[in-house]
């Protein structure tokens, strides 16, 4: 696994991205046919699956360090926090505005789920992904491994009751939130503030969108505002990560 990883890491980024979507995939196709409880026990099972597999892949390369699991004392350049803090915002705003019809017990549920999701995602993407990419250089690895966070959302297309538009949506702006948290992770060589954003974004998500849980198509204004500013969070990201010294 390390040679792979060293030798040709976008095909070895590739492979884990490949392996991740096939999982899930795989069990939408079986939890199809199933009632709702079992439905919710597989969709549970995979997501222990595929955090035990972030587990044994980075222990396996030694990586645990290297891919931003840090001490806060080891992170460098807090102001990059400034990045995420709009994302975040957002995500809040729009919980205020739409409230959840979730109890407090569900709303615990949900809580511990998005940082389950937080953690997987980014211990796979900003974390595995991008530590491979990035001997090939820094943006083009944020970008690439951005480009494959995005894709691993096309298998919410086979969800129950989604619209491809919104699946569309979701995958585009995963990818520029994908810049951004992947600048933001390289910027302050530590993981645990993206995790923890990835999680709060989640987070208000599940909140709103309870007892659905379901992608809803955004309006168009909705699409172009969330365009314009991410994508112009991620450029800056993008330009800050070029500016980093060597090394």
């Amino acid at each position: 696994m390390r040679a792979l990883a060293g030798r040709r890491p976008g095909a070895f980024a590739i492979a884990v991205t490949g392996a991740l979507i096939a999982l899930v995939l795989a069990s939408r196709v079986v939890a199809a046919g199933l009632p709702s409880a079992p439905r919710l026990l597989l969709t549970a099972a995979v997501g222990a699956i595929e955090l035990l597999g972030a587990v044994v892949i980075v222990s396996a390369l030694g990586w645990w360090r290297e891919i931003g699991f840090t001490r806060p004392s080891e992170w460098r350049r807090p102001w990059a926090l400034a990045l995420l803090l709009l994302p975040v915002g957002i995500g809040l705003g729009d919980l205020v505005h739409a409230g959840t019809r979730a109890p407090l017990g569900i709303g615990l549920l949900l809580a511990g789920l998005a940082l389950g999701v937080g953690f997987t995602e980014e211990t796979y993407f900003r974390g595995i992904v991008l530590r491979a990419l990035v001997t090939r250089g820094r943006v083009a690895a944020v970008i690439a491994s951005a480009a494959l966070f995005g894709l691993a959302h096309v298998t919410n297309l086979f969800a129950p009751a989604a619209a491809p538009g919104a699946v569309a949506f979701q995958v585009a702006v995963a990818g520029l939130v994908g810049v951004i948290l992947a600048s933001v992770r390289l910027l302050m060589n530590g993981i645990w503030p993206v995790i923890l954003a990835h999680a709060l974004i989640d987070f208000t998500g599940f909140l709103i969108l309870y007892p659905r849980i379901t992608l809803i198509e955004p309006p168009a204004p909705a699409v172009v505002l969330a365009v314009a500013v991410y994508g112009g969070l991620a450029v800056g990201g993008l330009v800050l990560v070029r500016r980093l010294p060597p090394g």
